[in-house]
């Protein structure tokens, strides 16, 4: 079995580049001011909403969901995907199943 020699200039100018990007951040660093933001970040952070604080809407998901699905506006294999990750969001636990036990492969 042969090994192919990997031309290490080609990625030299790729790894210098990023160490400049990095470099370029780090001294640009500082104390962030209200000031600094632009418009649309300035109205992000006075709404007062922690971003860990929005919750999805579950009724109008599902509305939307709905109606993608009467339109025939999603693919089939996103749909399945969806449905997978609903059903299992709302499976109860079977009775004698531990909570967090492996499941057995057949």
């Amino acid at each position: 079995m042969s090994v192919r020699q990997v031309d290490e200039s080609a990625y030299a100018n790729q790894v210098q580049q990023f160490r400049s990007d990095v470099a370029s951040v780090r001294s640009t660093e500082g104390e962030l001011t209200f000031d600094a933001l632009s418009e649309t970040e300035k109205s992000a952070a006075t709404i007062g909403v922690a971003p860990d604080a929005w919750k999805p809407i579950g009724w109008l998901n599902q509305g939307h969901y709905t109606e993608l699905l009467r339109k025939n506006a999603l693919g089939g294999r996103l749909t399945q995907q969806i449905e997978v990750r609903d059903l299992r969001a709302h499976a109860r636990p079977h009775p004698f199943e531990l909570p967090n036990a492996p499941t057995p492969q057949p």
